[in-house]
């Protein structure tokens, strides 16, 4: 239960620290490892810079580096759940706990350590 309220502090912080790089410092620079080491666009080239327009409420020049910020509004919504769940000191698992415990069921049938899903 106690890793849940630091799930919590980091969703805090990193909303934080978001918040305080300046658009500026993000906009003109291309940090693709891809990009750099053989002068190709990969699929995420542009998404650092699509993320943080998309904060700071430019949308459309957000789609124009990366149309894949479309779906930051889908994680921002498990976070919240998540969130919400910690907050409410729910006992069920947030969508975000299920994911991940599904995904470890599927990578590693054997292990029945994980709690039981309904």
């Amino acid at each position: 239960m106690k890793f849940r309220y630091y799930r919590l502090i980091c969703y805090v912080v990193g909303l934080i620290v978001i918040y305080l790089i300046p658009l500026g410092a993000i906009e003109n620079h291309r940090l693709c490892l891809w990009y750099h080491l053989f002068q190709v666009d990969c699929f995420g080239c542009g998404f650092t810079r699509s993320f943080f327009c998309f904060m700071n409420g430019e949308l459309l020049k957000a789609i124009s580096y990366n149309k894949m910020v479309l779906f930051v509004p889908l994680g921002w919504a498990i976070v919240i759940q998540d969130s919400w769940m910690i907050m409410t000191k729910s006992n069920r698992l947030s969508l975000l706990e299920r994911t991940f415990m599904h995904g470890a069921r599927w990578l590693y049938p054997n292990l029945n350590r994980f709690k039981k899903l309904n």
